[in-house]
């Protein structure tokens, strides 16, 4: 049986797999085998061509619920993602990893509930030049994705 926490994972890495480039409205093509991963970042991003994100298991926490009994899961989902750049410049490879934030947030929010598995989500993010983590010729995005539930005393996540 899949948990509360899984079953959001499985939601997010889907609607990022569903960017589909012009044929959506999306500026990137997330739908090729391969350009959404489930985990962290490999150490060495050198390998990384072309776009490609990342989403990975991030924070779980538990809170008071607004009745006895019950209690409020609120889980960060993390995406990563990466996009290259033909001509190197930090003005575009700040364009290149704001247009990717866009088409993270459009896709993430097209379904707040992550397919019904939580209640809400917020997004928190944030698109750089990736030469500032020594990531050349790449735009980069953070985004924690922050999800909420209630759930019952013994409920699991």
């Amino acid at each position: 049986m899949a948990t509360v926490a899984t079953a959001a994972m499985d939601a997010l890495v889907a609607a990022l797999a569903a960017c589909n480039g012009a044929a959506g409205g999306y500026t990137y093509d997330l739908s090729a085998t391969g350009r959404v991963r489930e985990g962290h970042p490999p150490d060495d991003t050198a390998a990384l061509t072309g776009v490609c994100v990342f989403a990975a298991f991030g924070d779980l926490k538990s809170e008071h619920g607004p009745q006895l009994g019950r209690y409020r899961r609120n889980l960060t989902l993390e995406v990563t993602g990466y996009v290259s750049v033909a001509a190197d410049t930090p003005y575009e490879r700040v364009r290149a990893a704001i247009h990717l934030l866009d088409d993270i947030m459009r896709a993430v929010e097209l379904d707040r509930t992550l397919a019904g598995a939580v209640l809400d989500l917020i997004i928190e993010a944030r698109a750089f030049d990736g030469q500032a983590w020594g990531i050349p010729q790449m735009g980069c995005v953070v985004a924690d994705i922050q999800c909420y539930w209630h759930a019952n005393a013994r409920a699991g996540v």
